[in-house]
């Protein structure tokens, strides 16, 4: 259907050209409609309609098979919400916090007799908002250390000791409780969340590449951001500036479901793109199983896909 589509446009567009033009210059037009359409024609794993970025003005196009083969898009904000049994968790790369997700896509494919899901995540961080680094997730079980010297009198059973309980006269049992609660249960929230955005203010890329180098320690070389220029479906245009890190290794997959189901690790790839748009932070990342390398061509899905940014 598409080469139909450019044999009768070539037809028409050269029709158009006779009529005003010598040889020449039907030649120089029919050259430069042949280059055009070939440009485009390299972006044609991506889906015509371009997807809206949440709560932005832009626009970008991503692959057809996120929509065709079953893909499922997640908006952010449906999860942890009332009725909702999806947790903001699940649609999140399984090491990180994306800063600003938008919306999450989740497809998958058949490799070897085992179905694998992949994913992209686009996310934005809007005009005048000032990036926090996240507040790191409060452990399991609670750090003894910073508990009292003393033994845990009060978690004692109350069959304790008269003589025991008396040498603490001297200040409420209430009162003492209560500070002991306070020490072991509050501090490590609490200090954690508030020392980060006190002691430095990382930027997000730099945030984002400690991320993945506390995630991923096994890499030959730390990861870090790189410039890349993404080519866009015209001929002759500037193409879009983006910055690029990522990492390969062991890392959760999980389909994304109402019913429970546990993540398996595999090999895998993570690719983040990151571009400045009017004041806008765009976050586009994609994850993908090593076993869909040659089926699910992630390389070259993103940086089609960041060529395509539009308002």
């Amino acid at each position: 259907m598409l080469a139909r589509f450019h044999a009768v446009l070539i037809g028409t567009l050269g029709m158009i050209c006779l009529g005003g033009c010598g040889q020449a210059d039907y030649e120089k037009c029919m050259e430069n409609t042949e280059a055009k359409l070939k440009q485009a024609g390299k972006f044609s794993p991506l889906r015509l309609v371009p997807v809206n970025i949440l709560e932005t003005p832009l626009k970008i196009r991503l692959p057809a098979v996120l929509f065709d083969r079953g893909g499922l898009a997640i908006p952010a904000f449906t999860a942890d919400g009332q009725g909702s049994s999806l947790k903001l968790e699940q649609i999140e790369p399984p090491f990180m916090i994306l800063p600003g997700l938008k919306t999450t896509f989740q497809c998958s494919a058949l490799e070897g007799g085992t179905q694998y899901p992949y994913f992209c995540y686009v996310g934005a961080l809007l005009p005048g908002d000032t990036f926090t680094a996240p507040a790191p997730k409060p452990p399991a079980v609670e750090p003894k250390t910073d508990a009292p010297a003393e033994p845990p009198a009060d978690a004692a059973p109350e069959n304790k000791p008269a003589a025991q309980a008396e040498n603490k006269s001297d200040a409420p049992t209430e009162n003492k409780a209560e500070a002991g609660k306070d020490e072991s249960a509050e501090k490590p929230v609490e200090t954690p969340a508030a020392e980060p955005g006190q002691k430095t203010q990382p930027t997000v890329r730099q945030w984002i590449q400690d991320e993945l180098a506390k995630a991923f320690p096994d890499q030959k070389e730390k990861p870090k951001w790189e410039p890349i220029d993404a080519p866009t479906p015209f001929l002759n245009e500037a193409p879009v500036h983006w910055e690029r890190i990522s990492v390969t290794g062991d890392q959760p997959f999980q389909i994304i479901s109402n019913e429970v189901n546990d993540p398996i690790k595999y090999p895998g790839k993570f690719v983040l793109y990151m571009c400045e748009r009017d004041g806008t932070t765009v976050l586009v990342a994609w994850r993908v199983p090593a076993a869909l390398d040659a089926s699910v061509p992630m390389e070259q899905w993103s940086l089609l896909s960041a060529g395509t940014l539009r308002q």
